[in-house]
């Protein structure tokens, strides 16, 4: 893994100084054939909302620390299925449900297993929906649930520590991709575009997150017209069935 890791960071210094050796024009035209070459990953980013493209961006202007992250995210994760495997699915699925919502586990576990009332106290802060969840394994898998609090404040110690030396806004950035780990892994798997795009992005912000502002209305209006039109397919086929078929990916679309 390490030895992955400093290959990025290699990839990195490379196309950098690439876009550093060319003039602008050649350096438009990289970023189109980078952006052809990863016209998924393009899509899906542009799907975003505005606001969460710009923290996507500001990221992309540090490679080394999207695959130090992805590292550590991933590693994280195979240390939380271990510690979870040996419960039944439902009860898996439970846990993660508690998971998703920021300080619970810890508000849980803190300082010592909790009575139903200091339970209920507790749950209070915290959406209807998680309640019942929340209580039984507040009270059954206190020990689990030490556990993964002890795991998550350990990848935050960790997080802190990588980030120590970047300014406060890229930290800011960072701590968004955490809540949307499935971008992190985009840009980690898309690095030679996540490069290319962050560089291009430190030197013309504007005009990358207008050019995905137009991307993200073409496609958000091409998957409306998809879904209408298969809407009205099914109104006119007697007997077919009313299941809504499962998204097999993003629309594709140009910009640049």
């Amino acid at each position: 893994m390490k030895k992955y890791y400093y290959g990025i960071i290699l990839l990195f210094f490379i196309v950098v100084t690439r876009l550093i050796c060319v003039g602008q024009d050649t350096d438009r035209s990289l970023l189109r054939q980078v952006i052809h070459e990863n016209q998924e990953a393009v899509d899906a980013i542009a799907m975003y909302p505005t606001e969460t493209r710009k923290m996507i961006f500001e990221a992309s202007e540090y490679p080394e620390v999207i695959a130090k992250l992805n590292e550590m995210q991933s590693n994280s994760q195979d240390s939380f299925e271990k510690l979870i495997s040996f419960l039944s699915k439902d009860e898996q699925e439970k846990i993660w449900n508690l998971t998703r919502y920021d300080g619970l586990i810890s508000d849980l576990v803190t300082d010592h297993k909790k009575s139903d009332d200091e339970i209920h106290n507790i749950l209070i802060n915290y959406p209807e929906e998680i309640h019942e969840t929340a209580m039984e394994d507040g009270k059954n898998n206190y020990d689990l649930l030490v556990k993964i609090d002890k795991m998550n404040k350990s990848f935050n110690s960790d997080f802190d520590l990588l980030m120590r030396d970047y300014p406060a806004e890229d930290v800011n950035a960072f701590s968004v991709m955490l809540k949307i780990p499935e971008v992190l892994k985009l840009l980690f798997d898309h690095m030679q575009y996540t490069v290319v795009v962050g560089d291009y992005y430190k030197k013309n912000p504007e005009r990358i997150l207008h050019k995905t502002d137009s991307l993200n209305l073409v496609l958000s209006q091409k998957n409306t017209q998809e879904t209408d039109d298969w809407k009205q397919s099914m109104n006119e086929i007697p007997g077919k069935g009313r299941i809504f078929p499962g998204s097999t990916g993003i629309c594709s679309g140009k910009w640049l």
